[in-house]
């Protein structure tokens, strides 16, 4: 995170949120970019269906 923030200019501003908690979802929808780890509880993959037209 450090060398990424570390390469953008002065005046850029950005909030970047982390967390691996199910109730800090409302917050990390507010950030500009948000991580979650991938080994978090609460995050899951989204189904993908085979559907045909």
């Amino acid at each position: 995170m450090n060398y990424v923030l570390g390469h953008l200019s002065p005046e850029v501003t950005l909030t970047i949120g982390v967390s691996a908690q199910e109730g800090d979802g409302a917050y990390l929808a507010l950030c500009d970019y948000a991580m979650v780890p991938g080994e978090s509880a609460w995050l899951s993959r989204a189904d993908v269906s085979d559907e045909q037209d």
